[in-house]
């Protein structure tokens, strides 16, 4: 059906990659239509073999790879790999580490779209979103399109979305962003991370829960968990502004503006610790294959006891 590169900044791609799991899933709750793979361990041969599978139970198919770094070959094959992917598979190629101008990135192989995600600031994006909904002939107040940026995320691709559907009621509102945008994985989880770095270890264990009603992966909460704490540690470690931080880390300034206000009531060596345990964690769920589920709570435990 589909082979997407993603690629940029790292909070951006999780983004997209939430709203593109809570489509398919929406329309496919089969859990075994999702499949995971990282090249680092299974190559790229047995990456072809296991996307140009049919599958036999699912109608339709959701493959995400990791570790595209670790495929040298992977350029050269590119087109091939895209070939294979039969007509009821997507396949998603999350790559943030590599850079712009990767030869991976540049390719024009046939049937492979490539999207990269560059970091932009809270101010560009909310002047995008004023000046969107002028064209849509509709109207959104700055403090509004505030407001949709932390419901929503960073990500430009789901912000134009949101205003293109919100611009058919008139007046972008307040109200009618929490009437019809939903709150991202990632905003939910700075919540959770909120709670439990405040000791409210019950609000935490909720909002998780929330998230896994709604059918978000654990690795993909944990994901977001450590990818927090480590903007989290870039702020604590220094008392740069979000706007030189972003610059130098080229991280978008929108997270680290959402970490900043723990910045005087948590450590370097909590951070760290934190850090350290849930990299851990991560590790039990996706290597050691542990209860998924149950290393979640527990490390939303010890962030909140620690």
């Amino acid at each position: 059906m589909s082979l997407t590169i993603l690629s940029g900044e790292v909070h951006q791609i999780d983004q997209e990659l939430d709203q593109r799991l809570k489509e398919f899933t929406s329309a496919n709750p089969d859990p075994l239509a999702v499949e995971r793979c990282d090249l680092e361990e299974i190559g790229v041969d047995e990456l072809v073999s296991r996307i140009s599978t049919i599958p036999m139970f699912s109608g339709t198919r959701l493959v995400i790879i990791r570790g595209l770094e670790h495929a040298t070959s992977l350029v050269d094959r590119l087109e091939t790999i895209a070939s294979a992917v039969p007509t009821s598979t997507s396949v998603l190629m999350i790559a943030p580490a590599l850079k712009k101008n990767d030869p991976l990135l540049k390719s024009k192989a046939e049937g492979v779209e490539v999207i990269y995600f560059q970091a932009q600031s809270a101010e560009t994006l909310v002047e995008m979103l004023i000046k969107r909904a002028d064209s849509l002939n509709t109207k959104i107040a700055r403090s509004d399109a505030i407001y949709l940026l932390e419901r929503v995320g960073d990500n430009p691709l789901r912000l134009r979305s949101e205003i293109d559907k919100l611009s058919v009621h008139g007046s972008i509102t307040h109200q009618l962003i929490d009437e019809l945008v939903d709150q991202s994985s990632t905003s939910k989880v700075f919540d959770l991370l909120d709670a439990a770095l405040s000791g409210d270890q019950q609000r935490a264990l909720k909002i998780y829960e929330e998230q896994r009603d709604q059918r978000t992966d654990p690795a993909q909460v944990m994901s977001l968990i450590i990818w927090q704490l480590q903007v989290l540690s870039l702020a604590v470690c220094s008392g740069d502004t979000p706007a030189v931080l972003s610059s130098r880390s080229g991280i978008s300034e929108y997270p680290i503006k959402k970490v900043i206000s723990f910045r005087g009531r948590i450590s370097k060596q909590r951070v760290s610790l934190l850090l350290g345990e849930a990299m851990t964690a991560d590790h039990r769920i996706r290597v050691e294959r542990k209860d998924a589920d149950e290393a979640m709570r527990l490390q939303i435990v010890q962030i909140a006891q620690l």
